[in-house]
């Protein structure tokens, strides 16, 4: 079996670029160097300033290849959505004055994209169930159960999906899917 040498971040599925890879790949290194350095020039030879500042290394990781969200602001600059740490303080303050309940506020999601379904780039977030699939399945001797021999302490697993693509005759409304749905599985 061939070893795949890309990295590749997994909460996003973003390969990195060779510049991302050399960085990462000799981080460790890279800050012992500059960690030596720091304790050769500033503490045994005292060239510098302990208290100076420390020059940034710069590198290059994931988030430098994911861009944020660009959104116009009303005076036409472009402003960069970003969680706040913030958010929850100034919510309270909002559901006070506008008398909102917080849990009513809380169930929606307050980030720039919605995060079970993206990442903070905004980009769909890569979801594999096929790991998942093949270790549920592992376990189960016979997948085909009859409904009416299923005892009290019993988990039932349906995949609604492949539920739905073995309709041969789909409904015109989410209602009567709905209904159809319901009665394949309840009854």
């Amino acid at each position: 079996m061939e070893e795949n040498q890309d990295l590749i971040c997994i909460s996003c599925g973003v390969v990195a670029s060779n510049e991302v890879k050399s960085d990462i790949l000799t981080a460790k290194e890279r800050g012992t160097i500059v960690a030596k350095a720091f304790i050769r020039d500033r503490l045994i030879n005292k060239n510098d300033d302990i208290f100076s500042p420390i020059q940034s290394m710069k590198i290059k990781t994931f988030s430098t290849l994911l861009k944020l969200k660009q959104q116009k602001h009303s005076t036409g600059k472009d402003i960069n959505l970003k969680n706040d740490r913030n958010l929850f303080p100034r919510l309270l303050v909002i559901g006070q004055n506008r008398e909102l309940d917080l849990k009513d506020i809380l169930t929606y999601s307050l980030g720039p994209v919605s995060f079970p379904l993206s990442s903070s780039d905004g980009s769909l977030a890569k979801t594999d169930k096929s790991p998942m699939t093949k270790i549920l399945e592992s376990s189960v001797d016979n997948c085909l159960v009859d409904k009416s021999s299923l005892g009290g302490n019993t988990c039932l697993l349906i995949d609604a999906i492949a539920l739905i693509q073995s309709m041969s005759n789909i409904p015109d409304t989410f209602g009567e899917l709905s209904d159809v749905v319901f009665h394949q599985l309840v009854i």
